[in-house]
């Protein structure tokens, strides 16, 4: 199959980052192209099979004139865009070939709400755009319940995968327990919790532990420095943009997610297919990435996040339990293999079903 990967850049973002893993994964035994508007540090990962693309976004008439033209010279079958921008492009350029469209929604926020629920609603029921993929439950939820008129049928879930393949865990038996958290470092992130979580665990004289904070963003210098103000810079370490990241997984005893805001997050997945017992709040798709009370604990408020990473840095067996459930759970669901097979089944049956 000639199939076209469309997004808007290739800067650190979780869309863009599944777009990148699917053209890797797809490109062993399809003909894949990876198009952008914009570049990113995101091209260094790009496999050797994956034929790069770029096209000026100028407008989304003109753009998806360009994509046309691509969807000709190559003689694509399925354009499978991410985020608002890719998805309105592709099906615009449909109009003009007769190319099959998917879309991929991986957040609940648009550039332009007002104007992009109306055109989304309008462009989704074209026969060209076969399937609307959602990375979580919850999203598809959100888009079917807030007036946007997708036609249910087309509406479907399509997990994240992991990016992180360990080969062997192991479980760490000694101390300081090493609790992790990797990702941006942006307000709704609120990592700031894990600096006050460091004063917490030292006031009730636990100090046998180490937080490391993997990610860079703006909020960096504002952490540092009430990590700074609240004395516990000995056990909060800033490790700045990180690319050998399955060097930090592999030494996490837990990993901490404290968003008050996510959808599906691949570095969640990543601890879970690692075996890091994980805890995180009840958002977006997270309770469909840790299994509450199994693979680690989905919680509500930061007492009661403060109060199971207490319990279980207090009990190791109980640690050990959840890591093998972990990895035995998100190597399952959201394995590469997984992954792939559920997106090739797809492509599959919209070509034969369009020939």
């Amino acid at each position: 199959m000639n199939i076209l990967i469309l997004v808007s850049s290739l800067n650190y973002g979780g869309a863009e980052k599944q777009a990148l893993l699917d053209a890797n994964m797809l490109s062993t035994g399809q003909n894949v192209y990876l198009c952008s508007f914009f570049g990113g540090p995101l091209e260094q990962q790009i496999q050797p099979g994956v034929k790069l693309l770029r096209v000026q976004k100028s407008g989304y008439f003109k753009t998806a004139l360009s994509i046309a033209r691509l969807v000709k010279e190559h003689n694509i079958q399925i354009i499978h865009a991410h985020l608002f921008a890719s998805s309105v492009i592709s099906a615009l350029a449909s109009l003009l070939t007769s190319v099959s469209v998917i879309w991929h929604f991986h957040a609940h926020r648009f550039e332009s709400p007002s104007k992009g629920k109306a055109t989304l609603k309008w462009l989704s029921r074209l026969r060209s755009v076969k399937k609307l993929l959602f990375v979580n439950t919850e999203l598809r939820d959100y888009f079917l319940g807030d007036h946007y008129g997708f036609p249910v049928k087309k509406c479907i879930i399509m997990y994240n995968s992991a990016q992180q393949h360990p080969a062997e865990v192991h479980f760490h038996q000694g101390k300081p327990i090493r609790i992790g958290f990797i990702g941006r470092l942006v307000e709704l992130k609120r990592v700031e919790f894990l600096v006050e979580l460091a004063g917490w665990l030292k006031s009730r004289d636990c100090n046998d532990f180490e937080i490391e904070i993997v990610g860079d963003g703006p909020e960096k210098e504002r952490l540092e420095k009430i990590s700074s103000e609240a004395g516990v810079s000995d056990k909060v370490h800033f490790m700045g943009f990180r690319s050998d990241t399955a060097n930090f997984y592999a030494k996490f005893d837990l990993f901490i997610l404290p968003s008050r805001e996510e959808c599906l997050s691949i570095a969640l997945i990543d601890a879970g297919v690692w075996g890091i017992p994980s805890i995180a709040f009840a958002v977006g798709g997270n309770d469909e990435i840790i299994r509450n009370g199994v693979t680690g604990y989905i919680v509500q408020t930061k007492d009661e996040l403060f109060d199971k990473v207490k319990y279980l840095m207090d009990q190791p067996a109980e640690r050990e339990q959840m890591s093998k459930a972990a990895k035995e759970f998100c190597g399952s669901v959201f394995g590469e293999e997984t992954h792939l097979a559920s997106l090739t089944n797809l492509y599959k049956g919209i070509v034969s079903a369009g020939a």
